[in-house]
């Protein structure tokens, strides 16, 4: 498949530029027949005036209708830009480079006027016979047709994933968001609709987090609005505005800026199609099952602020592209997941990083002497994980500074060794693996059975 779309444009949320084309030269031959056109239908005016100021008034009405009038005149100036186009093609072979314009004009006017003058009257026609037009197609609120809708939607979301078969594949989110915004969405957005590619995102977001299974405001929940944390809100993927769906937040634009979610089954996986929401500032779901890594593409996230997904199933590494691109973010939450690898030396990046969790994964290594850099940290919690070594004296120095006020890592000796994991002669709070692991898992459960409790 052929994924060129540069000559598309792309709407993003506050995008302004809907020109789809741009204007191309006009050949000589076109700019000829229209000029052409004009000067005979200007002399056909005339010649009609004249005549019907010498017939009977009468007459003239019952032969020539304005309708029958106005098909000659249509079939005159098909047949008389036909006949410019025959001049050409026949002289084409044997023009020579150079005649004059003004003998190029004097011929094509006579050769247009000897084939007109033979096959065309004034006379009125004895019956004339009006063939019915045919019917326009019909068109949608957009002033286009359906399947022209559906071409021109479906065109500009190519464009917003990697892989663009996934659209048309049965069964993913794409695919299923896709058919639900062109055929099942009564809100019948316009491919020209500026909103046009964040209802779509939050559409695939709503299918890959498995919508119809959320405890609250899925697609059919009829209760929807009735229960915090949603009151008022509207169901998902319901005919109303984007920004009045529950969890969804806008700016006065228009665009979401707001995607929270906690306590609400959310599931399934995170798609990367969330970077495409451009405003984005807090994205959190948190307590959920949510599975799979999180997306590099949230890296592109330029506003982002909040990141919170703990209390979830989900693994791999902290991606680079988040750390490297994600520059305004404060709050990084990513504790009581199943995260694993090294913590990266780009979290040193985080100029405006205020509020760290990463305890109660499976991170492994070192902390970064990076982790100094972060002079706005405040609160940073790393224990119940296996890392080792010492603690940057730089993040330590932060207390110094009044910045720091809890620091919390694996500084007790292991219970099976009697050997401290992770150095840490200046941290707030110290633990163990071990010890943590089953006051997580017990907080876990409890957890659990109070929400089983109050459904």
């Amino acid at each position: 498949m052929n994924n060129d779309t540069s000559h598309i444009s792309t709407f993003l949320c506050k995008s302004k530029d809907t020109t789809l084309a741009k204007h191309r030269p006009i050949s000589f031959m076109k700019k000829y027949t229209i000029l052409s056109s004009l000067v005979l239908f200007l002399l056909l005016q005339l010649m009609e005036n004249t005549a019907a100021k010498s017939s009977s008034p009468h007459l003239h009405r019952k032969s020539k209708t304005k309708t029958h009038r106005k098909r000659d005149k249509r079939d005159l100036l098909h047949r008389y830009t036909h006949s410019t186009k025959d001049y050409f093609d026949r002289r084409k072979g044997n023009r020579s480079e150079d005649v004059v314009e003004d003998n190029k004009e004097d011929e094509l006017k006579m050769y247009w006027l000897r084939g007109a003058s033979n096959s065309f009257t004034y006379q009125p026609s004895a019956s004339p016979t009006i063939s019915p037009a045919p019917s326009p197609p019909p068109t949608n609120t957009c002033g286009m047709t359906d399947e022209l809708r559906r071409d021109m939607i479906l065109l500009m979301l190519e464009n917003l994933n990697p892989d663009p078969d996934l659209i048309y594949t049965a069964g993913t989110p794409q695919h299923q968001a896709a058919e639900w915004l062109i055929d099942q969405d009564l809100f019948t957005a316009c491919p020209s609709d500026p909103k046009l590619v964040q209802r779509y995102v939050l559409a695939v977001f709503y299918y890959s987090t498995n919508g119809d299974s959320w405890d609250q405001c899925s697609q059919n929940d009829a209760t929807c609005g009735d229960n915090a944390p949603f009151f008022l809100d509207r169901n998902f993927l319901s005919d109303s505005s984007e920004c009045e769906w529950a969890g969804a937040s806008c700016d006065f634009d228009g665009c979401i800026i707001r995607l929270e979610f906690e306590l609400n089954n959310i599931a399934g996986t995170i798609p990367s199609e969330l970077e495409h929401l451009e405003d984005l500032e807090i994205l959190i779901l948190e307590q959920g099952n949510l599975t799979g890594t999180i997306p590099s593409a949230l890296g592109n996230l330029a506003k982002l602020e909040t990141l919170d997904l703990d209390f979830n199933q989900m693994t791999g590494t902290i991606p680079v592209e988040l750390l490297t691109s994600a520059s305004q973010l404060e709050v990084l939450d990513l504790n009581s997941n199943g995260f694993t690898g090294t913590l990266p030396t780009e979290m040193g990046l985080l100029p405006n990083l205020h509020f760290l969790q990463l305890h109660a994964n499976s991170f492994t290594g070192t902390i970064p002497t990076e982790m100094s850099n972060v002079s706005t940290l405040g609160f940073a919690e790393f224990f119940n994980n296996t890392l080792t070594g010492t603690m940057p004296s730089g993040v330590c120095d932060l207390f110094v500074t009044g910045v720091l006020n809890l620091l919390a890592a694996d500084c007790f000796p292991n219970p099976d060794t009697g050997v401290v994991e992770l150095e840490c002669t200046c941290c707030t709070s110290c633990s163990n693996f071990k010890q943590r692991e089953y006051h997580e898992y017990e907080s876990l459960v409890n957890l659990v059975k109070k929400r089983d409790s109050e459904h």
